[in-house]
């Protein structure tokens, strides 16, 4: 993030949103969701990842300035950047392990491991 980021400033024109220094109530901006989901009444049909809340949270933070005032909003998408580490996870994972085919015809598995 750069200094705010354009969803920061977009937010709301008649809300000024400071730094602080921890997440306070009195400084929490609430956006209310006007489309409620629709819930199964059973709730043994929920299931994982199919029912999400109405609502979620965004607190901006750069090295400079810290974190901003929270903002609960209407559940909706938002952008990641296309370098961030939590896409390449398995680039991560794999960074040091070698395979190698055995006299025996089995593939072994070498994990180099840093110790210091």
């Amino acid at each position: 993030m750069q200094k705010i980021s354009s969803v920061l400033l977009k937010r709301s024109a008649n809300t000024t949103f400071r730094t602080h220094s921890s997440f306070q109530y009195a400084n929490l901006v609430v956006e209310k969701n006007t489309k409620k989901q629709r819930l199964p009444s059973d709730p043994e049909k929920l299931g994982f990842g199919r029912y999400f809340s109405n609502h979620m949270i965004d607190v901006d933070w750069d090295a400079k300035e810290g974190w901003f005032a929270p903002h609960i909003k209407p559940f909706q998408n938002f952008s990641i950047h296309p370098a961030a580490k939590v896409l390449h996870y398995a680039q991560t994972i794999f960074e040091g392990l070698k395979a190698y085919h055995g006299v025996d015809g089995k593939v072994g598995l070498e994990i180099l491991i840093e110790i210091g």
